[in-house]
């Protein structure tokens, strides 16, 4: 396919999704191509950004009115080296600010409706804030300015955003996809369906890519986003800017001060985020030696990620529906220090739930590590045999990390599991415990000579029934 063909099949392509009648397989196709292909992606964010724009203009009214086609947004792109311009010259046209209003309207909306219907609440009432942590909800309007004081509130959007800030903090969502951020810290967690999703703050503007990220805004006017998980896109605010926009990859961290100036580092300040992250993740409390990984590391196989200071805490996929029977040490056991303890049940198939993975190997210590973890959803099971990881990583395992190998733990005969040695060998004397209220797991771990030690821990999903 030639240069041109392959951009107008791009064009048709986002044509299709903006007015609703995308095929599923032509879905899957845009997705790959957004991907694998950075100019595809600029492309979409050119249309995000004139979006964002006349968002801010039309709000949400409706008009009956024709589309405006990808092809002739692509010809007026082709005669202008950046969307700005042809932001602001759209924007001159009153008639064609309508087309793109009903357009955003549309694509939006269509989402909203069905998103607000499963919820249970009016159609403007398009969000939910969890304000406490027993899981009571208070629906928040569509433009209402929320103001957080010196504690964390954590917002679930029905297009499955799940996101934190912490205060003191100011912010308006104008839309599912666009949240303006005046100060504060937040963090987001962007699943596939929602990529695109928008903060707007004083200095810069963020555009996701699929991802889970951070934003920090200084009353000083310092901004600073951070990457722990995909790809997102950095620009400046202001809309006569002609600087070109900075693709982010995790680990990564744009920073601008209120001169103006930035830069691209690489490294996290995780400190900063780590209470919104935690409550992110769904950790209410973290105590002893286990540490949040924010950046998924690149394996776990053996000898990839060793520590003797901490347990590793690796968040896992969120909201899986299990496909089939998955074989689980059921929460109700209390404490476990021997094998024949472990007595095993199952998860049934059609079970919806979300997983973290503990992973610990030493590289030359001799004692135990040991810490306890508090979670804001009840404990399902816990899958702690090197035969039940690997059974259950086709469910949970990260697709941005290596996992333990069959073939590389059985000849070397060690074990990935805890407490359980390899094909229920002996006992390696860890320790797991399991609290009366199942939301609390305490572990201690020996991982020593050349061994893992891996506790998948399956958690009930937010949004299955009873989960609060």
């Amino acid at each position: 396919m030639t240069p041109s063909r392959e951009r107008d099949d791009l064009l048709d392509l986002i044509d299709g999704f903006i007015e609703g009648r995308i095929e599923i397989n032509d879905a899957e196709r845009l997705k790959q191509r957004l991907a694998k292909d950075d100019k595809a992606r600029l492309t979409y964010i050119e249309y995000l950004d004139l979006y964002s724009e006349i968002l801010k203009d039309v709000g949400h009214q409706r008009h009956a009115c024709e589309s405006l086609s990808a092809k002739s947004f692509s010809e007026s792109l082709h005669r202008r080296s950046r969307v700005i311009a042809l932001a602001a010259t759209v924007s001159a046209c009153s008639v064609v600010v309508l087309l793109f209003g009903l357009i955003f309207w549309n694509l939006m909306s269509s989402r909203d409706d069905l998103l607000t219907e499963s919820a249970n609440v009016t159609p403007q009432e398009e969000f939910i804030v969890i304000g406490d942590q027993v899981g009571r909800q208070t629906p928040v309007v569509t433009g209402q300015q929320i103001e957080v004081g010196p504690e964390i509130r954590k917002f679930h959007l029905h297009n499955g955003i799940r996101c934190t800030v912490q205060g003191p903090a100011q912010l308006r969502f104008l839309s599912q996809s666009v949240l303006v951020l005046n100060h504060g810290v937040f963090v987001a967690h962007v699943p596939e369906n929602a990529i695109g999703f928008r903060v707007q703050t004083p200095h810069v503007n963020v555009v996701d890519l699929g991802t889970t990220f951070g934003v920090a805004i200084e009353s000083d006017g310092h901004s600073e986003v951070h990457v722990f998980e995909g790809t997102v896109s950095t620009g400046a605010a202001s809309s006569t800017s002609e600087e070109p926009r900075t693709l982010l990859k995790a680990g990564q961290t744009f920073r601008r001060t209120r001169e103006g100036n930035s830069e691209v580092v690489h490294e996290l300040q995780t400190d900063r985020f780590g209470s919104g992250l935690h409550q992110l993740y769904g950790i209410q409390q973290l105590a002893g030696e286990i540490q949040v990984l924010a950046v998924a590391p690149p394996s776990s196989r053996p000898g990839k990620l060793v520590s003797d200071s901490a347990i590793l805490l690796i968040p896992e996929k969120e909201d899986v529906e299990l496909m089939q029977d998955l074989k689980i040490i059921p929460p109700t056991l209390g404490v476990l220090s021997k094998a024949e303890e472990c007595i095993e049940s199952v998860l049934p198939s059609g079970t919806q739930c979300s997983s973290v993975l503990l992973h610990s190997q030493f590289q030359s210590r001799g004692a135990p590590l040991a810490g306890t973890i508090r979670f804001d959803q009840p404990i399902l099971g816990l899958v702690i045999s090197t035969e039940g990881l690997f059974e259950s990583d086709p469910f949970f395992a990260r697709s941005d990390m290596e996992y333990p190998q069959w073939s590389e733990v059985v000849e070397k005969k060690l074990s990935r599991g805890s407490l359980v040695g390899f094909m229920g060998g002996t006992d390696r004397g860890d320790v797991i415990h399991v609290h009366e209220d199942q939301r609390t797991l305490s572990v201690k771990l020996i991982a020593g000579n050349g061994n893992l030690d891996q506790i998948r821990v399956l958690l009930k999903s937010p949004d299955s029934p009873e989960s609060n």
